[in-house]
């Protein structure tokens, strides 16, 4: 992209995103919509790590906003074409936390996560977040919703989904 805004003047830009959650995300190998599901279902929740690595999640709707700010700053030409933000919270939370934090949030307390591995995962990245600054001073964007928040959001969205789907009798 920066490559092609370069040579042939494309107003465009790179963005990284930290782990996008909230409504409409049906992949359940991904740790939120996985521990959403079963916590709705009554089961137990599953972490596949030790629950110690750290990522950043943001919720879908500041990835939107940020997204539609950067267009409106590149079409404005506020933004040079083929600058690269980061778009994340800056704060990061183990696996192991969030899903205590879904539990919490879902009142579901008396549920405890399986954790899988007792230790570190070979490959698997310990530490995985970003720093948006230069999206904060460059383009004037930071997230709206705290993980809190975002999260309460999306368990009624999967409340409400799956109850549907249990009425219905679907499969999800």
């Amino acid at each position: 992209t920066r490559c092609y805004a370069h040579t042939y003047g494309l107003n465009t830009a790179v963005t990284r995103c930290a782990n996008i959650y909230g409504p409409g995300d049906f992949n359940f190998s991904r740790i939120i919509p996985d521990t959403m599901r079963s916590v709705v279902l009554g089961k137990t929740p599953v972490i596949r790590s030790d629950g110690t690595p750290l990522r950043d999640y943001i919720y879908i709707d500041d990835v939107v906003n940020a997204y539609l700010l950067l267009a409106e700053k590149l079409y404005l030409k506020k933004v040079k074409p083929g600058e690269a933000f980061n778009f994340g919270t800056g704060k990061p939370i183990s696996v192991l936390l969030l899903v205590k934090k879904i539990l919490f949030i879902a009142k579901k307390g008396n549920l405890r996560p399986e954790i899988l591995s007792k230790r570190k995962i070979k490959g698997e990245i310990d530490r995985q977040y970003l720093s948006s600054w230069k999206a904060k001073k460059i383009l004037g964007w930071s997230c709206s919703h705290s993980l809190d928040n975002g999260l309460r959001k999306t368990f009624v969205w999967y409340s409400n989904i799956l109850e549907e789907a249990r009425d219905s009798e679907v499969k999800v």
